[in-house]
């Protein structure tokens, strides 16, 4: 019964980049008993559709090609923020992989990561085939850490403050 559901139901399809209970990868095959998925380190992983039918599914992109990918980048509070704003958006915008049809949103906040205090950038450009995820990612970091470095913008660090 749950494969007959799954297959009308359409929770992903094949080609789907799925997350589910701690694995994540690609939709190769739905059948009646399973479904079976590619994971990023080439592994099959057979899912029964039992277990598919009551457990939370997450598709990245349900049938489309590209599919938004977050980057996570954090600075120091005492850093340049429009520049290292500038610089990750810039970053992502150059990528041979990105998604130009879509906004290239970097959102800011203050957080508190461990002792320290620090500032987190987070991108959501999209890929424009998911296929292409993760050399998306290592791309875009290596331009912004090496942007980084260039401009003298700092990891997150312990601030001392002086008392008077």
């Amino acid at each position: 019964i749950a494969g007959v559901t799954i297959i009308f139901d359409r929770p992903f399809q094949v080609g789907d980049r799925v997350s589910y209970g701690g694995e994540y990868g690609d939709i190769i095959q739905i059948g009646i008993r399973s479904v079976r998925m590619n994971t990023l380190d080439h592994n099959v992983i057979t899912i029964p559709n039992n277990k598919v039918f009551t457990d939370v599914t997450s598709s990245g992109n349900y049938g489309a090609l590209e599919m938004q990918v977050p980057m996570d980048f954090y600075i120091g509070v005492d850093q340049d923020l429009d520049q290292a704003q500038e610089v990750v958006r810039e970053a992502c915008l150059t990528s041979p992989y990105v998604f130009l049809e879509q906004p290239v949103p970097v959102l800011v906040r203050q957080v508190i990561l461990q002792e320290y205090v620090a500032v987190h950038l987070k991108a959501r450009p999209y890929v424009f085939d998911c296929k292409y995820e993760k050399p998306f990612e290592t791309d875009v970091h290596l331009r912004v850490l090496e942007a980084f470095r260039e401009r003298g913008i700092g990891p997150p660090a312990i601030l001392y403050r002086q008392l008077t």
